[in-house]
């Protein structure tokens, strides 16, 4: 028991092809599936954010400041 902590807990049970679902939306968004779950159940929404492609404008604009100054 948590001593100073109020903490509810509730079983979720799933059929065999939901839980696949589950498992097959946390893993596209890179979340382990109990994370996933609290995610969605709390905010009703994931959003994940792919910054692999920012890289490059963000050297642009380090380019840029460096020449300003």
């Amino acid at each position: 028991m948590r001593k100073y902590k109020l903490v509810k807990e509730k079983k979720v049970t799933y059929p065999l092809d939901k839980w696949h679902e589950v498992e097959r939306r946390a893993a596209a968004l890179s979340m382990k599936t109990g994370t996933y779950i609290r995610q969605i159940s709390v905010n009703g929404q994931v959003i994940n954010c792919n910054f692999k492609d920012v890289t490059a404008v963000m050297n642009a604009l380090r380019i840029i400041r460096k020449n300003i100054n």
